[in-house]
């Protein structure tokens, strides 16, 4: 049938049962040939985004953020999508996303960056002046631009750099949840 997430589910236990198989057993080769491309087919089913990409919906939700008084505490945003559409939005309105990642290059995900904000610190002013459109995001389930290079997460957009740090649809979606950097 066209439940992608069963299939992945049982290719995997397939291919758990059948760990310690011959490297060149055809059926085990196979099968993991096959995940790697479903794997490589769903990121780029949703790394559709880009500087041409429509998204008023996105934007006009980034910008009711933007309206939160911003003496309150930062907005959280939470979501399981890959996609890169409220990066992009917030990008096109000017706004400043605290995900993760450093601020610097190469930027690298530590959790420790979700404690930071972003402050103007005027001459002559005591205390500091949080500026406004600044928002948190969550990305439960990772991202297109993230890449696993040793111990490290990196945000790239290249394909030849790392692994993809995503969840995929299958059944230990639920336990890859509670690792880093998703539990985080």
């Amino acid at each position: 049938n066209d439940n992608i997430e069963k299939l992945l589910s049982l290719c995997k236990v397939y291919l758990e049962l059948n760990e310690a198989a011959d490297a060149n057993d055809q059926a085990v080769q196979g099968v993991r040939n096959f995940v790697a491309q479903a794997e490589a087919t769903i990121l780029s089913r949703v790394d559709f985004v880009d500087s041409d990409t429509a998204l008023p919906a996105h934007e006009a939700y980034v910008r009711k953020i933007g309206r939160r008084g911003f003496r309150k505490s930062r907005a959280k945003v939470f979501t399981t999508n890959y996609d890169l559409t409220l990066e992009e939005a917030a990008r096109r309105l000017r706004f400043t996303i605290i995900d993760g990642f450093s601020h610097s290059l190469d930027q690298i995900y530590d959790r420790q960056h979700f404690e930071f904000d972003i402050v103007r610190r005027e001459a002559g002013k005591d205390a500091p002046d949080y500026i406004p459109n600044v928002f948190q995001l969550y990305k439960l389930h990772g991202s297109t631009d993230w890449r696993r290079i040793g111990p490290d997460v990196v945000r790239s957009r290249d394909n030849e750099i790392g692994k993809p740090v995503l969840i995929y649809p299958r059944s230990s979606k639920y336990q890859e949840a509670f690792e880093p950097p998703y539990l985080d």
